[in-house]
C-alpha cells in the first residue's frame, strides 16, 4: 500500500459523499477485499494524513466553518477533509479557501466514523485490533506557518469561506 493507492481507495468512495453510511460503506467494500496488512498500512495512511492536515490553513478554515472547538473536532474535522478525496484535500493545504467549493453551511463536518472503518476491517477479518506500527516513514515539507490571529491575512486567505459562513473577522 503506497499513498497513491491510499488515495485511490478514498477517491473511490466519493460517488457517496454526503451520505455518510453509503460513504462507510463504499470504503469498506474497498477494503475487505485486501490482505490484512494492506488494511493496517491503509489505516497507517489515514493517521499520516490526520498528521499531514495539522497545520495553519486548515486550522483557520475549521474555525470558520466549524466554530471553535475542542481538538477532537478539529480532528473529526480533519476526519471529513479526508473522505472528500485527494483534490479537496490537497487544495485545502495549499488555499484553505478551495474549501469554499467543497462544503455547504448545512454539511456536518464532523466524520471520525470515516477513519474508524479500517479498523473495523481489520478486526474482521484478523478477530484482532490494528497494529498502529505500519505508519510510512515519510516527510511532507512542512506547511506554511502564518499569524492565524492576523485578521487582515485571514481575510486575505480565505474570502469566500468567510462569506458562505457569514463570519465577521472585522
Amino acid at each position: 500500500m503506497n499513498e497513491n493507492h491510499f488515495w485511490k481507495i478514498v477517491d473511490a468512495t466519493l460517488p457517496a459523499a454526503g451520505d455518510r453510511e453509503r460513504q462507510e460503506d463504499l470504503l469498506w467494500q474497498q477494503l475487505i477485499v485486501l490482505p490484512p496488512k494492506d488494511v493496517a498500512a491503509f489505516a497507517s495512511w489515514f493517521d499520516r494524513q490526520i498528521d499531514r492536515s495539522d497545520c495553519d490553513n486548515v486550522e483557520v478554515a475549521f474555525a470558520l466553518i466549524s466554530g471553535v472547538g475542542a481538538d477532537d473536532g478539529y480532528h473529526d474535522f480533519r476526519c471529513w477533509l479526508v473522505s472528500r478525496g485527494r483534490v479537496a484535500y490537497m487544495a485545502a493545504l495549499n488555499d484553505p479557501d478551495s474549501l469554499s467549493t467543497v462544503v455547504t453551511p448545512e454539511e456536518d463536518t464532523h466524520f471520525a466514523d470515516f477513519s474508524y472503518v479500517a479498523l473495523g476491517v481489520y478486526e474482521h477479518l484478523t478477530g484482532e485490533d490494528c497494529p498502529h506500527d505500519q505508519r510510512p516513514k515519510l516527510s511532507y515539507p512542512p506547511p506554511e506557518k502564518w499569524d492565524t490571529r492576523d485578521i487582515a491575512e485571514v481575510r486575505r486567505r480565505m474570502p469566500r469561506l468567510r462569506l458562505l459562513f457569514g463570519v465577521d473577522t472585522d
